[in-house]
C-alpha cells in the first residue's frame, strides 16, 4: 500500500513539474527576442521629444539634424501648430517617388495608413497577430487609427510590453488609463473625444536598425 502511494506522489509530482516547465518555456517564448529596450529617458529630452512623434518612435529612428535644429529653433518647434519636424507615414515614399496619392488630405483609415507605412518601409511586413514571432532582428509595432482625425504607433520593447509616443508628449509604456501596456490592442486608447484610437489596423514586425535601415521623412 506505501508502494502504491509513493508511486502515485511521484507521479503527481512528474506531472506537476513538466507542466509547470511548459509553462515557464511558454512564457519564455512568448517573450519577444529583440534588442529595443525601452528607453524613456532618451526620447523625453527636450529637442527631442519636441521633434519625434509616434512614426518615428515606433521605427526607433532618432534624426539629429532635427534635434539640431530645433535646438536652434525652439520657439518653432516648441509649439505644436508650427512643429516642422513630425514625420507622417507616407511621406518618404511620395519624397522618392513623386506620388502625389499619398500626401492627399488623409482620412485616417486603417487601409490607408498600412499601405502608408509599407509605402515607406517595405522591409516592414504585416503579421496576423501578436503570438506571430517575426523574424531574426525584427520586432513588433502596432497601429491604431482615430478615424477621419489621426494614426498612432505603438512598438514591443525588449521587456515583452509595448510603449509610444504621442506626438510631442513624452514616450510611455502606459495607456490612456495609466495601466501597462501588454497588448495594445486590449489597450485604453481613448484619449478623449477628438482623440479615441478606436480601430485597430494589426500587428507589423519592423527589422531592427543594426539590421536594416527604416525610413520617415516630414511634409
Amino acid at each position: 500500500m506505501k508502494e502504491i502511494i509513493a508511486l502515485i506522489l511521484v507521479i503527481l509530482l512528474v506531472f506537476l513539474l513538466v507542466n509547470n516547465n511548459t509553462y515557464i518555456l511558454d512564457a519564455f517564448n512568448d517573450k519577444p527576442k529583440n534588442k529595443l529596450v525601452y528607453e524613456p529617458d532618451i526620447w523625453n529630452k527636450k529637442y527631442v521629444q519636441q521633434t519625434h512623434n509616434c512614426y518615428e518612435y515606433a521605427l526607433n529612428d532618432l534624426d539629429q539634424e532635427d534635434i539640431n535644429d530645433c535646438q536652434n529653433n525652439f520657439k518653432q518647434c516648441n509649439v505644436s501648430s508650427t512643429n516642422p519636424y513630425r514625420s507622417k507615414p507616407g511621406h518618404y515614399r511620395s519624397q522618392s517617388n513623386s506620388e502625389p496619392k499619398l500626401t492627399k488630405k488623409p482620412k485616417y483609415k486603417c487601409k490607408e495608413y498600412i499601405y502608408k507605412t509599407l509605402a515607406d518601409n517595405p522591409s516592414i511586413y504585416k503579421v496576423k497577430s501578436i503570438k506571430s514571432p517575426c523574424k531574426k532582428n525584427y520586432y513588433k509595432i502596432a497601429l491604431v487609427t482615430a478615424p477621419g482625425r489621426d494614426y498612432h504607433y505603438y512598438r514591443q520593447d525588449s521587456n515583452g510590453y509595448w510603449s509610444h509616443k504621442d506626438g510631442m508628449t513624452p514616450a510611455t509604456n502606459k495607456d490612456a488609463d495609466g495601466k501597462i501596456i501588454t497588448d495594445p490592442k486590449d489597450a485604453d486608447r481613448f484619449y478623449r473625444a477628438t482623440r479615441n484610437f478606436s480601430d485597430f489596423c494589426g500587428y507589423f514586425c519592423v527589422p531592427e536598425n543594426e539590421t536594416k535601415k527604416t525610413y520617415h521623412s516630414h511634409p
